[in-house]
């Protein structure tokens, strides 16, 4: 029977008609582990998971543990250990010195040595299951090379195999790779973000495998792809040459294939099967014909879901949900059911909320025990001997909102008023035992296109609060009405973090706008740093320890953590070589890769010196002000001139910094361009601008260029 899912694509459904019960036998399982560096905040609790699994396997069966690292850094510390219920306390002490991360990632070599030890360990019994856990990609010197072994590894493994379950954890894993992967092996891939669902996942697939029946070969239509749906999850399986492997105890095999055979409409198409269907899809990050789907069954929540996933985290949900709706009709149309249903374009997003966050003053707790990021890598730590801080406020401004320059990064600075104890000592320098002081921290939000904070307790204006409950009331998790606040708890996780219309918003129309703001940007740059010099040439004092301690205290304050900036004590920084590649775009403006020293430009501009472009424009301030104090010579009208010329500054960059970061997650989030038939990695877009010359008819041609890269990120 065949179903038409497209005008190209069509699912065929196989009736096995040659089936045997399933057995229980031995198995041997082998289980692959990811010891990189990005695994340091996971791995001992994972360790402790697959403890819990081990003491549930069939005794008989045999256990072999294998880890990968970088390249050459491999071993199978566990092999053929036979589970005997007097045993396990000996395998959980070899389990337990696998907790420790190396460095990077490299996959084809473990996938090898498995071919070897499942030679090796045959005469036990032919039956062979594998599991492998990694929460990134191949890190390798020659990475095509790579490629190409995980390939010829996998095709010595997959016969020899009853099952497998590749796990991709978290931000970092590289879901088309492993996707691959499952599928040549012929068996489940899963993305996570939770290790209890990983564990629950490799309990179910254990239990599972040890009652199998064997692999038999069965005829099938060329086919793209090919799937089972059994009580343990999808299976995927490679069509060779017009075969496929699969279980005997198999019901039916279902093929993906652009043969048409007298196809049925898609209305006819079990549920189950079109939910499985758009799962897969999405894995195979066709997410177009994933939603196209969901569109026609006319399931509004997972069109709408499906529209908004853009982060491996959303991908991974969504997939979440969809598997689970194979399986459990009440969780299909939860929002209703509306037949060739389109996505709302404009739902509201992370991206929204930031640019509300930034119209009104708010405040957030970063010592609330609902505040919730993301950690990944090992921690840093204050090294011994140094005082501990203690806060005095337990909210801090979200006024520091900080984009990064390039990368899908959004942080917040933020001071904190607090003190530390410098102890009895500190009497004998002239200093009170109590000290306050403050802490500066950059709290991330979002590191590249991630979200990083997952659970925000802010503080905010009613207005605020109205327009995120009335758009999306499910991320409200608590909230209390103050006299002119709403202390809110927010749930990031459930916002999309960009919507349809800002995914689709890279154009040829959006490169024009975003060069000349990236001009204007840089201009407005230029001339705060010059009026920021000026304003601190008139303002008397400094913040410097010199100027409020004497040189005996600046030293003792110094030796217990104390700088000009506030308490900042040495931390203990653990080496790692893992990173991963970040993606980029890079916006080049021609002459403002640096902006010169303010006394620079003045001397230069004294000496009648040729000035470049950014000089021209911190001449251009330096003489608007000149102008202001030949006007007025009072010194604190001149200061209120300099601040109100950076607030001005500062809203220009505010209004033009939500356009240039909706273009840069277009561009990088949903892999568009603003040029779809030309190069996809650079381009160079000319502006008009007068700001060199102050002149509305003294136009100069400015060539900005940008660049879609990547940027090594060590964990």
């Amino acid at each position: 029977m065949q179903y038409k899912l497209t005008n190209t694509l069509f699912l065929t459904v196989i009736e096995n008609r040659v089936q045997v019960q399933p057995v229980q036998e031995a198995v041997n399982h082998l289980w692959l582990v990811d010891r990189s560096g990005s695994m340091a905040q996971l791995l001992p609790r994972l360790i402790e998971d697959l403890k819990r699994v081990a003491s549930t396997l069939r005794e008989g069966d045999t256990l072999s543990f294998g880890y990968f690292s970088g390249e050459s850094e491999f071993r199978f510390p566990i092999k053929g250990f036979q589970i005997l219920n007097a045993s396990v306390s000996q395998l959980n002490k070899l389990l337990d010195e696998q907790k420790t991360t190396l460095s990077l990632t490299c996959f084809s070599e473990i996938l090898e040595e498995s071919s070897n030890v499942v030679g090796e360990l045959s005469f036990i019994t032919d039956r062979f299951s594998l599991y492998l856990f990694t929460d990134g990609y191949p890190v390798v010197s020659d990475y095509s090379r790579e490629l190409e072994r995980i390939k010829n590894a996998l095709a010595r493994l997959s016969p020899k195999l009853l099952g497998s379950l590749v796990v991709g954890y978290g931000d970092w894993c590289n879901r088309d790779l492993l996707s691959s992967m499952s599928n040549q092996l012929g068996g489940a891939f899963i993305h996570s973000y939770e290790l209890e669902s990983a564990y629950q996942a490799l309990g179910q697939f254990s239990q599972s495998i040890s009652v199998q029946a064997p692999k038999m070969n069965l005829d099938i239509p060329p086919s793209l792809f090919v799937f089972t749906l059994a009580d343990s999850g999808i299976q995927t399986y490679l069509e060779e040459n017009g075969t496929v492997s699969v279980p005997l105890s198999t019901n039916q095999i279902f093929c993906v294939g652009e043969e048409e055979q007298n196809p049925l409409p898609i209305e006819k198409c079990p549920q189950g099967c079109l939910y499985a269907l758009s799962y897969l899809f999405n894995q195979r990050t066709e997410t177009d014909l994933s939603l196209s789907l969901m569109s026609q069954l006319g399931d509004v929540y997972f069109v709408n879901h499906l529209s908004t996933a853009f982060t491996n985290e959303e991908h991974a949900e969504v997939e979440s949900e969809l598997l689970r709706a194979v399986y459990q009709e009440d969780l299909r149309f939860r929002s209703g059911q509306t037949p060739n249903v389109l996505p709302d374009p404009d739902q509201f997003c992370v991206l929204d909320l930031v640019e509300r966050l930034e119209q009104h003053p708010a405040w957030f707790y970063p010592y609330h025990s609902e505040f919730q990021y993301k950690k990944i890598g090992a921690e840093r730590k204050v090294k011994p001997g140094y005082p501990k801080f203690s806060a005095e406020s337990e909210t801090a401004s979200l006024s520091g909102l900080t984009w990064h320059e390039t990368r899908m990064n959004l942080s917040v600075r933020v001071e904190i008023p607090g003190v530390i104890d410098l102890g009895e000592e500190a009497e004998t320098v002239g200093l009170p035992q109590l000290f306050h002081t403050k802490i500066i921290r950059n709290y991330t939000l979002i590191k590249d296109g991630v979200l990083w904070t997952t659970r925000l307790p802010i503080q905010v204006h009613p207005d605020i609060f109205n327009q995120i409950y009335q758009s999306v009331p499910s991320a409200v998790l608590d909230y209390r009405i103050e006299s002119e606040s709403v202390y809110v708890l927010l749930d990031l996780s459930d916002l999309p973090l960009i919507n349809p219309k800002i995914a689709a918003s890279a154009s040829p129309e959006t490169a024009q706008s975003l060069a000349i703001l990236s001009v204007r940007n840089e201009e407005v740059a230029a001339r705060r740093k010059t009026y920021r010099y000026l304003l601190d040439e008139l303002e008397e004092g400094s913040s410097s320890l010199s100027n409020q301690f004497t040189p005996e205290q600046q030293n003792f304050l110094e030796s217990k953590g104390v700088r000009r900036s506030g308490y900042n004590p040495p931390t203990e920084n653990p080496d790692t070589e893992d990173f991963y590649l970040a993606p980029a775009l890079d916006i080049k403006v021609p002459g403002y890769s640096s902006l010169p020293k303010v006394l620079d430009v003045i001397n230069r501009v004294k000496a009648g010196s040729r000035l470049n472009a950014p000089s021209q424009v911190m001449a251009l301030a330096l003489s608007d002000f000149q102008a202001v104090k030949t006007i007025n010579e009072d010194r604190n009208a001149q200061i209120q001139w300099l601040r109100n010329a950076l607030l001005q500054g500062d809203q220009t960059l505010q209004t033009n910094r939500r356009f240039i970061q909706q273009a840069k997650f277009s561009v990088l989030l949903s892999k568009r361009w603003f040029f779809p038939t030309r190069d996809h990695n650079e381009v160079e877009v000319s502006v008009a601008s007068n700001a060199t010359s102050g002149s509305p008819s003294a136009l100069t041609q400015i060539k900005v260029k940008f660049e879609k890269k990547t940027e090594r990120v060590e964990f």
